[in-house]
């Protein structure tokens, strides 16, 4: 048995708070509700229990025989347009909720992690026929690995899946500057 994080949708109001507290792609937002994008990666330290307002975020016991891995046929990837965006750019970028993620999809990291998630990444695109991928990032290096992410998750297709990718910087004083 093993503890992971579950959300209560009922509870959950789309605020984003959870989504914002955490680098690794564990918690996005669909259709205006959190949602744990992959179960593998999460700790099961509760840490995110404290961000949601709502009280939505509890714990679940799961089976450790379960095989882990991104939910490819969930319906919340069952989208044309990705968004993956940066962490840091919700502090920077004040609109960054109206202006680019109202009613989509997204997956919300530090592009620093040491994890590799192009395989994941590549996963989601092959079971979800995703077409587009908008990233959003603090035009710095640290956040080139977004884009680096994509790349190598493409490159991994062979050349198998094309999707139209679409990068918008934004400065460290909040501009957009693409």
């Amino acid at each position: 048995m093993r503890r992971i994080i579950a959300i209560n949708e009922f509870k959950c109001d789309g605020c984003g708070l959870c989504v914002k507290a955490f680098d690794k792609g564990l918690i996005g937002t669909v259709d205006g509700k959190a949602k744990l994008l992959c179960e593998d990666s999460c700790d099961g330290s509760g840490n995110c229990l404290a961000s949601c307002p709502q009280k939505a975020l509890h714990f679940s016991i799961i089976d450790v025989d379960k095989s882990f891995k991104f939910k490819e046929a969930a319906p919340f990837l069952k989208v044309n347009e990705l968004v993956l965006v940066a962490s840091c750019v919700s502090f920077v970028y004040k609109r960054m909720d109206e202006d680019f993620l109202e009613n989509k999809t997204f997956l919300v990291f530090c592009p620093k992690t040491t994890t590799d998630y192009s395989s994941k990444l590549l996963d989601i695109l092959i079971f979800n026929l995703i077409k587009r991928i908008t990233i959003l990032k603090i035009d710095a290096p640290c956040c080139d690995g977004l884009v680096e992410l994509v790349n190598k998750g493409l490159n991994l297709s062979n050349g198998k899946i094309s999707v139209e990718v679409k990068t918008i910087n934004i400065s460290n004083t909040g501009e957009i500057i693409n």
